[in-house]
């Protein structure tokens, strides 16, 4: 009887911290060239997510708030780039807009404070992160290469 409790409880506890460390699918949505487009992210870590500044044109942003200070951020100033990392380019000599619509602009760097900075400009999305401390490069990495598009 014991036995079984013991084996019970123990799986009981591998399942519940299973589900507690199990990734969220952040979306974020958007029309663009007379469709809807669904962005989603997996996130497991998050603190809070709120709507980011408005931009050019109507343009938004989702900010995704962590614990440690980091910011990760979709937006939809695909030309720009977001609003969050304009100082960071412009510290860094990183061209502030890109050439055309297919190309795929990547940059990232150090801010005035240490902490890392990272944005991705692709097609109609910008991904990236800001405030990200050194030893956290990769975590964060990752949810940006977590980015999947859809359709509707």
């Amino acid at each position: 009887m014991i036995i079984k409790f013991k084996r019970f409880l123990h799986i009981f506890l591998l399942l519940s911290t299973q589900c507690l460390s199990q990734e969220k699918s952040i979306k974020f949505e958007h029309p663009y060239d007379g469709k809807k487009i669904r962005y989603y992210l997996q996130v497991s870590d998050y603190d809070t997510i709120m709507p980011g500044k408005v931009g050019h044109a109507g343009s938004k942003e989702l900010w995704i708030l962590f614990s440690d200070s980091a910011l990760v951020y979709l937006s939809t100033e695909f030309f720009d780039g977001s609003t969050l990392n304009v100082a960071n380019r412009f510290h860094s000599n990183v061209p502030r807009k890109r050439t055309g619509y297919l190309d795929t602009l990547r940059s990232k760097g150090s801010q005035s404070n240490g902490l890392l900075w990272r944005e991705d400009i692709l097609a109609e999305i910008v991904v990236g992160y800001i405030n990200v401390p050194p030893d956290k490069e990769e975590h964060y990495d990752k949810i940006l290469a977590t980015l999947r598009r859809k359709k509707k």
